[in-house]
């Protein structure tokens, strides 16, 4: 049996589900945007510039009314300067695509693969890659392939 429908038009639950949302989109953005990137980021002296924060947003790879939001809730930039953010448009990242995995997680493989503790057939498999792939891995990571194809 189907459960009956249930939907709410009242004040309170509609309120609960906007709350509910805003808490869901402050997480993201704080997964997207740690407080600390945005330290390294962002010159302290051009808090206000409009230009340089869009170009910030595209090296985080989001929109710019997203990173106003953040900030605007970091209390690191005022109401003016969010507006000026959210007319701005999305422009592309001129850095370059991010790695796969980690340096620490693929220079760990690399060593227990040269080591002999694990091999590159079974490497491959548990990350669903080819023999090829993972080579093209440890190049992405400007390391030598431990293993011969």
């Amino acid at each position: 049996m189907k459960p009956d429908h249930r939907e709410s038009n009242s004040f309170e639950a509609r309120g609960r589900a906007k709350r509910i949302e805003q808490l869901a989109d402050n997480f993201a953005a704080a997964l997207l945007m740690p407080s600390q990137s945005l330290q390294q980021l962002i010159d302290p002296r051009r808090c206000s510039d409009i230009d340089h924060l869009a170009d910030v947003a595209a090296d985080l790879r989001v929109c710019p009314i997203a990173l106003a939001w953040r900030l605007y809730n970091m209390k690191r930039i005022d109401a003016a300067t969010r507006e000026g953010l959210r007319k701005e448009r999305q422009r592309s990242s001129a850095s370059r695509k991010p790695k796969r995995f980690s340096d620490s997680f693929v220079s760990m493989l690399h060593t227990a693969i040269d080591r002999g503790q694990l091999s590159a057939r079974k490497a491959a498999k548990a990350m669903g890659m080819s023999l090829p792939m993972l080579n093209d891995l440890f190049a992405e990571h400007s390391l030598p392939a431990p293993f011969e194809l």
